[in-house]
């Protein structure tokens, strides 16, 4: 088995290291999506085994409930 490393911290839509707003959510600079990033590694392995990630991949609602909690601590 191939060791994967930092694979929660690469867009699954666009292929660039993001960035992890917190614990919990990745962030992508280029093309401006905000999920979960244990959802992020998942679909970064699945693309490496083949699969094809669809462009229109919706959040998790996981990650809406960490993205609400991150606007309520930044105010």
């Amino acid at each position: 088995m191939r060791k994967i490393s930092n694979i929660s911290s690469i867009c699954p839509i666009c292929g660039i290291r993001g960035s992890r707003v917190c614990r919990g959510l990745f962030y992508c600079k280029r093309c401006g999506r905000e999920m979960n990033a244990d959802v992020v590694g998942a679909l970064n392995i699945a693309r490496k085994c083949g699969v094809k990630i669809p462009l229109n991949i919706k959040l998790h609602s996981k990650s809406i409930k960490i993205k609400e909690k991150l606007i309520q601590t930044r105010k």
